[in-house]
C-alpha cells in the first residue's frame, strides 16, 4: 500500500509511465451492453418482459440495449441540462430522454449516431409509449 505522505509521489510516477507505455490505440473505451436491438424489436411486450427484472439496483442493473445506426431527428431542450429527442432507424420511431447531455455534438438532428439505453414506458396523459432512456452515444456505425 501507500503511505498518504507518498500519495502524490505514486500518482505522478503512475501518470509518468502510463504517458510513455501506452499507444493512442490502446486509449479505446470499452462499451459492454445487455444487447443490440433494432427498433423494430421493441414492442410493448418486449419492454414489459425487460421491466420483469425489476427491482433495478446496484445488484441487479436495467438491461443496457445498444441501437446502431440511428438518425437523430428532432431535439427538444428541456430544464436543467436535459434534452428530449425522437430518434429514427429505418420506418420505427423512439422518443428519449437523454439527462444532462444538453450541447452534445452528436445530439444534433440529423446526425447519424450509435446509442446505448434503458428501454422504458412513459405514461403521459393516459398515452403510453416506448422511451428511451439514453446513457451514451457514440458516432454511428
Amino acid at each position: 500500500s501507500v503511505l498518504p505522505e507518498n500519495l502524490e509521489a505514486f500518482q505522478a510516477a503512475f501518470v509518468a509511465l502510463a504517458e510513455r507505455s501506452l499507444r493512442e490505440e490502446q486509449l479505446v473505451r470499452e462499451r459492454t451492453a445487455d444487447a443490440e436491438v433494432v427498433f423494430g424489436e421493441l414492442s410493448f411486450d418486449v419492454v414489459d418482459e425487460l421491466l420483469k427484472l425489476q427491482p433495478f439496483g446496484v445488484g441487479n442493473p436495467s438491461p443496457l440495449l445498444v441501437a446502431r445506426n440511428v438518425l437523430v431527428d428532432s431535439v427538444q431542450s428541456l430544464s436543467q441540462g436535459h434534452l428530449r429527442l425522437r430518434f429514427r432507424q429505418g420506418d420505427h420511431v423512439l422518443q428519449g430522454v437523454a439527462w444532462r447531455f444538453r450541447g452534445h455534438p452528436l445530439l444534433a438532428k440529423g446526425k447519424s449516431v450509435s446509442i446505448a439505453f434503458h428501454a422504458e414506458i412513459n405514461v403521459y396523459r393516459g398515452v403510453s409509449s416506448i422511451q428511451l432512456n439514453l446513457r451514451e452515444v457514440w458516432e454511428g456505425e
